[in-house]
């Protein structure tokens, strides 16, 4: 919760920066393991301000997204206003929060759920969400380098170390199976190079907001440089293990160039159309894929008393995990066999 001694600071200094009193701050409007975000109104003012207070364990995050936000909302300003990132009011990094404005909308997360079966409001909304993406991108020093192809690799490892889930990673034929055409598929990017930027990081899709004027991007990290592709296809992953008909069995049964949602993001993102470049799309998807699958177990096994609707959440979540780590193992394999 907000020290008096830090509300009063911040209503002080907000009166002063926009010449208007009567700031006042409501509640705590979102809570996550690193942070809480508060509301703050004005009813002479015309936007409301967020406040994201960090807490301890999470401090050094403050100024890496203050930072981030301070670059992007200055770059995201020459794009007609339709693409977004909050715009910046200050920072009190010694208190670990910062104030940016609030963004009136909903999730792309809340919006797949309210849509989920009116295919086109859906698709609508993950092609507003790539394009956003491809601004982003834009913006954060876009260039050609070498893929580490071994990173993928090395960073499921420890995301695998991290969490008890060897009854998954060790003994699951499925997985094993994906573990391993992943690593032999990597081979064939070891002198590949591909488009990198300061990526976002996080792409969650909570943290895209939407409204009928703009598409906005929050919780941005940009603190290193890595494929585009990263960006791309961990939002693609959050969407094909959480929502259904985005990533079937029939799909997976043609190639890949056939899949819809692939297509789908592909095309609103302008991804290349070569075919090596849509082979290490495939390879960091699956990548993508293994991952969350890892996260997914995890989080459902350690949440074992949670509601019902939660449970079932899960069983999807693994159920689903385990069909398009399956479909992709098939499909990448046959590729290598006929290389």
């Amino acid at each position: 919760m907000l020290t008096e001694p830090l509300k009063t600071k911040i209503i002080h200094y907000l009166n002063k920066k926009t010449n208007s009193n009567s700031w006042e701050i409501i509640y705590p409007e979102i809570h996550s393991t690193e942070a809480i975000v508060y509301r703050i109104t004005n009813p002479n003012y015309p936007i409301d301000i967020a406040l994201k207070a960090f807490n301890k364990d999470h401090s050094f995050k403050a100024v890496k997204q203050y930072s981030a936000f301070e670059r992007f909302s200055i770059a995201f300003k020459a794009v007609e206003g339709k693409y977004r990132v909050p715009k910046t009011y200050g920072s009190f990094l010694e208190d670990n929060c910062f104030l940016i404005e609030w963004i009136t909308g909903y999730s792309l997360r809340e919006i797949l759920w309210k849509n989920c079966l009116r295919k086109t409001t859906i698709q609508t909304h993950i092609k507003a969400s790539n394009r956003w993406l491809k601004h982003y991108h834009q913006n954060a020093n876009l260039k050609f380098s070498q893929v580490d192809h071994l990173r993928y690799l090395n960073a499921m490892d420890t995301h695998r170390k991290k969490l008890d889930v060897e009854e998954l990673c060790g003994l699951n034929s499925i997985f094993i199976a994906g573990r391993e055409i992943l690593n032999e598929f990597s081979k064939i990017f070891s002198d590949y190079q591909a488009l990198h930027a300061d990526i976002h990081g996080d792409l969650s899709l909570k943290n895209i907001l939407i409204n009928e004027d703009y598409v906005a991007g929050i919780d941005i990290g940009a603190n290193y440089s890595a494929p585009i592709v990263d960006d791309i296809t961990q939002m693609l992953s959050y969407i094909c293990i959480n929502y259904f008909n985005m990533l079937t069995k029939t799909d997976m049964r043609k190639s890949p160039e056939f899949w819809e949602i692939f297509n789908l993001v592909l095309d609103a993102y302008q991804y290349p159309t070569q075919k090596q470049d849509r082979d290490f799309f495939l390879f960091v998807f699956l990548y993508q894929m293994l991952n969350r699958w890892i996260s997914a177990y995890s989080y459902h096994k350690t949440n074992s008393e949670c509601t019902v609707s939660i449970k079932l959440l899960g069983k999807w979540r693994l159920y689903n995990s385990a069909s398009i780590v399956s479909g992709l193992t098939a499909i990448i394999n046959k590729k290598l066999d006929s290389n």
